[in-house]
């Protein structure tokens, strides 16, 4: 990746990292890597269990300031970026929390594989939570993650 590019996202991350501090005061004193890499194999972003790091992937984005789709786009790597840096903090608060849902990447009901993805696990959740109100990316995903959680009685 360019360096300018990679110093767009940091400038983001620390952005959302100083946002992070309130609720996670002792977890946000530790430094934390950001690693941004362009493989088109791979999603979004992700943090490699066990490590203080998160992965932002530029072959997802399309990052473009002239481009009329940059708002959004912009607003969807920050929502990314919240996600990945929410999960160091929880991680260092709880310990690494296992998946008990993997989706199927090739499936023909993405929005129910993301849906169950985000509501069956606590930490996923929180990090939704964490992204819509730091950056209003994926509003309408939390909304319907809250209301399966609330007709399967799990917490909200």
């Amino acid at each position: 990746m360019p360096c300018d590019v990679a110093l767009w996202v940091a400038e983001r991350a620390q952005v959302l990292w100083d946002q992070l501090r309130e609720g996670f005061p002792k977890e946000t004193e530790e430094e934390f890597e950001l690693h941004v890499i362009w493989d088109p194999h791979r999603g979004p972003g992700f943090k490699p269990m066990n490590k203080p790091r998160a992965e932002i992937n530029m072959a997802c984005f399309f990052i473009e300031i002239t481009h009329p789709g940059f708002e959004f786009q912009e607003r969807y790597l920050r929502g990314t970026l919240a996600e990945e840096l929410h999960h160091i903090v929880r991680d260092r608060r709880f310990g690494s929390e296992p998946y008990t849902y993997r989706g199927e990447p090739d499936s023909d009901h993405l929005w129910l594989e993301e849906l169950l993805h985000y509501s069956l696990h606590d930490f996923e959740f929180e990090a939704l939570r964490f992204c819509v109100r730091a950056t209003g990316d994926r509003a309408e995903l939390l909304e319907r993650v809250e209301e399966h959680r609330r007709r399967r009685g799990r917490t909200v």
